[in-house]
């Protein structure tokens, strides 16, 4: 039996979270949810994900400040992130394209779109 590939969805709005997990669980993923980024990186320790669906504004800890941190530790540097936000500011494009991840606008993608682009880079990280 094939171990199903993990996705994390990190999102303040609880509504998006469902979308997504709803969507993606449908689709044969493993769904880990948290709502801010104290949480999502707590949750990195046991859900282990493939790959991390990452809002910016959010409470306790902002998603670069995630995405920072995550790339900076060995254990998940590997991880592809996907920053998906309604926060469309020049300075944070860049430094998250600079730190390896995409950045796409929530309101500019469909679920389907975000499902294609999780492919590919899980299709990239397979060895």
């Amino acid at each position: 039996m094939i171990t199903p590939k993990k996705i994390l969805v990190v999102d303040d709005e609880k509504l998006i979270v469902q979308a997504y997990g709803d969507h993606f669980r449908n689709e044969g993923y493993e769904i880990g949810e948290a709502y801010d980024g104290v949480e999502a990186l707590e949750k990195m320790q046991t859900f282990k994900p493939d790959i991390i669906l990452l809002d910016i504004l959010m409470p306790k800890l902002d998603g670069i400040s995630v995405l920072k941190k995550l790339k900076a530790d060995p254990a998940t540097a590997h991880i592809p992130v996907i920053i998906l936000t309604n926060l469309e500011t020049k300075e944070n494009v860049i430094e998250a394209l600079e730190l390896g991840s995409l950045y796409f606008v929530k309101s500019n993608l469909s679920l389907e779109r975000v499902g294609r682009w999780i492919q590919e880079l899980l299709k990239e990280k397979t060895p």
